[in-house]
């Protein structure tokens, strides 16, 4: 099967991007290894951070370790690496269960595990359908995604397919002469689109499926409607806690939106689906208290006068000992 790559969100899930071999989680107390992040069965939001560490027996060294993602080698250390924050992009939507081994010096085996929910914009590549159809797996139904989003899907004709393209609103964005590509299209305004897949088999056979997808001008940290003609700075500029930092179950949420067009006319913050923080302009500081253990979703989420949406959504580790 062959597959085309177009948008850089989506050529990133093909890359593996390692963070610092100094890991945010602190080494054990005793001989083990420790899974900080993602806390076990939490939900987080795509890309995932796996922080971790360990710590050999008396008398003894880390040689390396391994991490595990549903049984597949997702990391290999470098000899004498204990820990890592670990990003790794190839960890798509859907449960997760991370083993990771370490060895020291005298061959002892070192073992923790966890597991955990992905959702947001890790999609997972079209597998091709049983029979002839297409298989219009990328976004989801119900998914929201900037308005340059990645799309993706794989056909089956009664015969080899010839070509398969894709359509937003009616009006063709791309064709490839293949049975599956997944890549990224442009709706250019906000609001529900109708993305549609047609593939054409080399007996003349059609295939079609198409769902409605609900666009936003920001799904992360950058960009935002610009002014004129003029270059934007990020809708969301600052915001706070910071993308996988470790909190307590006492802090206060930060926000600011930069550059908007029209003025913010609210602003609301959840963590998780809970709604936890509401504002009428365009900055937000808000005390919170009593928040849930574990690592969470948190979601700041803000529209102007005209209706334009801007939405940021990252991990944060709530009362997790690290």
């Amino acid at each position: 099967m062959n597959r085309t790559v177009s948008l850089v969100s989506l050529t990133l899930i093909l890359l593996l991007a390692a963070g610092s071999a100094n890991a945010d989680c602190s080494a054990p107390a005793k001989p083990g290894v420790r899974i900080c992040t993602p806390t076990a069965n939490s939900t987080v939001v795509y890309e995932p951070e796996i922080s971790v560490n360990s710590t050999a027996e008396a008398g003894t060294h880390i040689t390396g370790f391994y991490i595990y993602d549903n049984g597949k080698v997702r990391y290999h250390s470098s000899p004498g690496q204990t820990g890592i924050n670990l990003y790794d992009a190839t960890i798509l939507d859907g449960t997760h269960h991370v083993t990771v081994k370490a060895w020291d010096s005298a061959g002892h085996v070192l073992e923790a595990e966890t597991t955990f929910t992905v959702v947001g914009q890790g999609f997972p590549f079209c597998s091709t359908p049983s029979k002839p159809g297409i298989n219009f797996c990328m976004p989801p139904s119900g998914a929201i995604v900037g308005v340059e989003m990645p799309v993706g899907a794989a056909a089956k004709g009664d015969s080899t397919i010839k070509t398969l393209s894709v359509f937003v609103d009616g009006k063709l964005a791309t064709s490839d002469n293949t049975n599956a590509f997944a890549t990224g299209v442009n709706t250019k305004k906000q609001g529900p689109h109708t993305i549609s897949w047609v593939a054409l088999d080399t007996t003349g056979h059609t295939f079609k499926a198409s769902r409605q997808i609900t666009a936003s001008y920001t799904y992360d940290l950058y960009g935002c409607p610009t002014k004129g003609n003029g270059p934007c700075s990020p809708g969301f500029n600052n915001t706070s806690p910071a993308p996988d930092s470790y909190v307590g179950t006492s802090f206060t949420l930060k926000a600011d939106i930069k550059d908007n067009p029209e003025p913010i006319k609210e602003m609301k913050a959840y963590i998780d689906g809970t709604l936890v923080a509401t504002s009428s302009g365009p900055t937000m500081l808000h005390p919170i208290s009593n928040a849930p253990h574990g690592t969470h979703i948190l979601t700041f989420w803000a529209s102007d006068t005209k209706g334009v949406i801007y939405r940021v959504q990252y991990n944060i580790d709530i009362d997790v000992s690290h």
